[in-house]
């Protein structure tokens, strides 16, 4: 992990802190997160958006807009960070894509947690991601 990895989620743990939010433990099941609205959410990162991560074969809208479970994070990495840090399925293929998303549009979301296997933190949006939550219609790159 990369020194700039490392100060951008000590810099999110400490903002959580400051909302007296704390991440929950890694081995926390989802089940037992909290949910929270989507504005809750948007005050306790910081009035930021939340970002999806992803390799080149999710960088669809179709993919983003499917109706299923999301991790995302608060944090910016590089694309190699976010393997590290995240923990990410799939190691060998890098996230050099990233999705951003407005939490103000988002329903029922869980978190935040330490992300098991790695130093992150994460969100889940049970319900995927509406339309209307995406910044901009298309990923962006890392790079």
């Amino acid at each position: 992990m990369s020194s700039c990895a490392r100060m951008a989620t000590s810099l999110d743990c400490w903002m959580l802190k400051e909302h007296d939010v704390e991440a929950a433990a890694s081995t926390t099941l989802d089940a037992d997160l909290p949910v929270k609205s989507g504005d809750q959410v948007f005050e306790e990162i910081g009035r930021r958006y939340l970002i999806r991560y992803v390799p080149k074969d999710g960088i669809s809208l179709e993919s983003m807009l499917a109706p299923s479970l999301r991790w995302v994070t608060p944090t910016p990495y590089s694309a190699e960070d976010a393997l590290r840090c995240l923990a990410l399925p799939f190691g060998e293929r890098q996230r050099k894509y990233y999705w951003l998303i407005n939490p103000r549009y988002l329903r029922n979301v869980k978190g935040p947690r330490s992300v098991d296997g790695g130093c992150g933190i994460e969100y889940l949006i049970p319900e995927g991601v509406p339309e209307e939550a995406l910044v901009k219609r298309s990923a962006l790159s890392v790079d």
